[in-house]
């Protein structure tokens, strides 16, 4: 395994014996009630919630493991290596923004509300759209109708109706400019 930040390794997984087939990612966390072991377990939970979107909007998830070593409790979450590349031109850059909100919609629609895609880190472009990454701090999420506003011409019109996380990625993604939204006047709904 090569560590690549902390708790996150890069692994390669095949069968037992065999020659390795696949590069994935192994998210580890240690110790019986850490911060890490809870984010971890969340982590693994939202992903089995949100199976039907694996490999297409997020990682594919290989599995969560659990096991102690010498008396200290161990969980392995692997998920499968997403390789992004940069957007070079402003119609992939304008694509890009599209997918995230495709990407952030779609998990909205099964119930979920990420919790911290202000990070740009947590989106990976891919050849076939955008993977959204990293559940550890997701919650379950009503959404009135799991759809950006502007897009949507159904979409109730009342602030307090709106998503906060989905009016934050139509700003960000720059298919929203408002005064409401920039000064924090949506409530949130969870």
């Amino acid at each position: 395994m090569k560590h690549i930040i902390k708790g996150v390794h890069l692994a390669h997984l095949g069968p037992r014996g065999a020659q390795a087939t696949e590069v994935v990612i192994a998210k580890i966390a240690r110790g019986t009630d850490s911060t890490q072991m809870r984010a971890l377990k969340n982590e693994a939970e939202f992903y089995a919630r949100l199976r039907d979107l694996q490999g297409r909007f997020l990682p594919r998830c290989y599995g969560f493991f659990r096991c102690k070593d010498q008396g200290e409790d161990i969980a392995c979450l692997l998920l499968e290596y997403c390789i992004g590349f940069a957007p070079s031109t402003e119609q992939e850059i304008v694509e890009y923004h599209r997918a995230k909100m495709i990407a952030v919609c779609k998990i909205h629609e099964y119930g979920v509300q990420h919790g911290n895609l202000s990070r740009a880190h947590h989106f990976v472009r891919t050849g076939d759209g955008v993977r959204v990454l990293d559940f550890s701090l997701a919650v379950l999420h009503s959404c009135v109708n799991a759809y950006p506003v502007n897009t949507n011409p159904r979409a109730p019109r009342d602030l307090i109706l709106q998503c906060k996380e989905l009016v934050n990625m139509e700003m960000t993604c720059g298919f929203r400019h408002d005064r409401a939204a920039e000064q924090g006047y949506y409530r949130k709904r969870y």
